[in-house]
């Protein structure tokens, strides 16, 4: 099953994934959307959740991108310059989003910036679609999932109950137990 055919969703795809890491982005949208957390089809402009919905793909991209990262998600930067020119998410949706889930859109001089916000709102949404999927499918299965689009490609998506125990149960690497303990501790 592949997201919405639509040229503005498979244009968000393809600049916030690539390789493996869109098959990664595509499985876990919809293991998202069969908890009840987001649609099976991503683009839909008039919904009222649009906003929410691009800023929860761009944090999907961000949680593959950060497991292979070697800092704290606060540290890590998102890349969310491509949010707004590239799906027509304006400075004012955007502004509302921040608004409702209580961001802060100021920067370090205490001016109000686009780029700031997309940043914090996506970081934030990173955490919580974290915790949203170790529900919907398991931390074992989240952290396999991870691991085979960092690592080995020839794990499918979703991993089979296999090849997660081959994952935890074989020799774990001190690298491989602490990016388990990052991801508990997300």
């Amino acid at each position: 099953m592949t997201l919405s055919e639509h040229p503005e969703t498979q244009e968000l795809i393809s600049h916030l994934f690539s390789g493996q890491s869109k098959k990664w982005g595509e499985y876990a949208w919809f293991a998202l959307a069969a908890a009840g957390k987001v649609p099976t089809d991503l683009y839909d402009p008039d919904e009222d959740d649009y906003v929410d919905h691009i800023i929860t793909m761009a944090a999907l991209s961000t949680l593959a991108e950060w497991f292979d990262y070697d800092d704290d998600l606060s540290d890590f930067e998102a890349s969310c310059d491509i949010l707004m020119p590239k799906v027509q998410l304006s400075e004012f949706a955007l502004g509302r989003y921040v608004e409702r889930n209580g961001i802060d859109p100021y920067d370090s001089d205490g001016f109000p910036s686009a780029s700031r916000a997309a940043n914090e709102a996506v970081l934030d949404r990173t955490r919580e679609v974290a915790r949203e999927l170790k529900d919907a499918i398991g931390e074992s299965t989240l952290f396999t999932s991870l691991w085979a689009i960092a690592n080995d490609d020839s794990i499918s998506l979703p991993p089979s109950r296999e090849d997660v125990d081959q994952v935890l149960n074989g020799e774990i690497s001190s690298e491989l137990g602490y990016r388990f303990d990052r991801l508990q501790n997300l």
